[in-house]
């Protein structure tokens, strides 16, 4: 005789809810992830575009300063 009894589809519907919860925290993880890595790669798109205009800037100057 078994010790412990149990509910099988009891049980094996707490495994699915546990298995979808790590799948919603993994989920969460990786949207995190990706919302940072966009932010990153947001930071470098400003700054080479803000380099862009300083280095257009500098070729106007040196343009008018030559004529």
């Amino acid at each position: 005789m078994c010790l412990t009894e149990y509910n099988e589809a009891e049980t094996m519907q707490q495994f699915k809810e546990e298995g979808r919860e790590e799948g919603r925290a993994e989920e969460r993880k990786n949207t995190e992830r990706e919302r940072k890595r966009a932010e990153k790669e947001k930071q470098r798109a400003e700054k080479a575009e803000a380099r862009v205009r300083e280095l257009e800037a500098e070729l106007a100057r040196e343009k008018a300063s030559n004529k």
